[in-house]
């Protein structure tokens, strides 16, 4: 009877440890699931910031095409007016 409640006692044992090693491979690839997810969120944040920054240019460049409009309207007022201020002149001459 001595001899096999040792030998119980140590199967227990080594069922408990066993038990203890599948608890820590358990928490291992729950902790690797983790790690995972947040490259994936990093990547995904990654793309996102990648898209804005290319969007700001996009409304960088319509800015910057929108200024170089205005430029060109104001000096084809400032033309017009030119042209307008020579004919008053043209007629205040030429009566």
């Amino acid at each position: 009877m001595h001899i096999t409640t040792a030998v119980a006692a140590r199967q227990q044992q080594q069922q408990q440890q066993q038990q203890q090693q599948q608890v820590l491979q358990q928490q291992q690839q729950a902790l690797q699931k983790q790690q995972q997810q947040a490259l994936q969120q990093q990547k995904q944040q990654q793309q996102q910031q990648a898209l804005q920054q290319q969007q700001q240019q996009k409304q960088q460049q319509q800015q910057q095409q929108q200024a170089l409009q205005q430029q060109q309207q104001q000096k084809q007022q400032q033309q017009a007016l030119q042209q307008q201020q020579r004919q008053k002149q043209q007629q205040q001459q030429n009566p």
